[in-house]
C-alpha cells in the first residue's frame, strides 16, 4: 500500500544524490561511488541501534562478506511502522467515489477512495569523521527546505494505467541529532520527519457481482468496470383533472 510512496522517495533522495555538491575528498569519493552503495532502504525505524546499523551496511555493502571496512559516509533511510491519518488536511474519501479513469480507452467505471496518511520517516548519516557527516546532513536539509522539493510523487497502477499522487513534507525542514555508539572514528546522525501521503484505493467489481459490466478479470491489468446508466427515458404523463 505504502511501497510507491517509498520509490517515490528513494527517486527524491537520488536526484539529491545526483546534485550533491563533493565539498571535501571523502564526498567525492562518496559522489563517485554511485546511487546503490551510498543511500540504502533499511526496515524499521533505526535510531538508538548505530551498532546493528553498521553491521547491516557492511553485510550490504561488501555483498554478504564482512571482511572489509564498509565505505563511508552511507545515507540509510527507513519508514516507521506505526501509522496515523493526516489531521487538518484534506479529507479523506471514506465513500466511495464511482470514477472512470482518464486514459481508459473502455471507459470502465471504477470505485476510488483516499487514504491520508502520515508516515515517520527517518534518515541516518553514517561517516568516518564528523565534519563529512555534517557537510552531507547540512546539503540534504538545504534540498528538503527548497521550494519544489517539498513535495514528490508516489505513482500507483491500477487498471493498466498509471497516476502520480502528491507526498508532502508536514515540517519545513529537518534538524539532525546525534546518535550515541560504542564505535571510534565513526560519526552517526539522525532526522526523523514525517511524510504525508495521498493514497488511493481503486475498487473494481469480482467475478460474482451483478453491477458487472463486462468481462474483465478481477485482479489484473484488465478488471471489468462496474454497470452505469447509459441513458434515461422520461413520459410526460397528461394532466391529472
Amino acid at each position: 500500500m505504502f511501497g510507491p510512496v517509498k520509490v517515490g522517495f528513494g527517486e527524491y533522495l537520488g536526484r539529491f544524490y545526483a546534485g550533491l555538491v563533493a565539498t571535501s575528498a571523502p564526498l567525492q569519493a562518496y559522489s563517485a561511488r554511485g546511487l546503490a552503495k551510498s543511500i540504502v532502504w533499511c526496515p524499521g525505524r533505526m535510531v538508538d541501534q548505530a551498532e546493528a546499523m553498521l553491521a547491516a551496511w557492511q553485510e550490504h555493502a561488501n555483498d554478504g562478506e564482512a571482511t572489509t571496512p564498509a565505505p563511508l559516509p552511507v545515507l540509510l533511510v527507513a519508514m516507521g511502522s506505526n501509522y496515523s491519518p493526516v489531521a487538518n488536511s484534506a479529507p479523506q474519501l471514506a465513500e466511495t467515489l464511482p470514477i472512470i479513469l482518464a486514459d481508459d480507452a473502455k471507459q470502465r467505471l471504477f470505485g476510488l477512495k483516499t487514504v491520508m496518511a502520515a508516515l515517520p520517516m527517518q534518515v541516518v548519516v553514517m561517516a568516518a569523521e564528523q565534519p563529512t557527516a555534517l557537510a552531507l546532513a547540512a546539503q540534504l536539509g538545504l534540498y528538503m527546505r527548497q521550494p519544489a522539493n517539498r513535495r514528490f510523487t508516489a505513482a500507483y497502477t491500477f487498471a493498466g494505467l498509471s497516476y502520480d499522487w502528491p507526498v508532502v513534507f508536514a515540517e519545513s525542514g529537518v534538524a539532525f541529532k546525534t546518535v550515541t555508539h560504542d564505535y571510534h572514528n565513526l560519526t552517526v546522525i539522525a532526522a526523523d520527519f514525517v511524510l504525508q501521503a495521498t493514497v488511493p484505493l481503486y475498487d473494481a467489481p469480482t467475478a460474482d457481482n451483478p453491477n458487472r459490466a463486462d468481462d474483465g478479470v478481477p485482479g489484473t491489468d484488465d478488471p471489468a468496470g462496474y454497470l452505469r446508466v447509459a441513458q434515461v427515458n422520461t413520459v410526460e404523463q397528461p394532466p391529472s383533472v
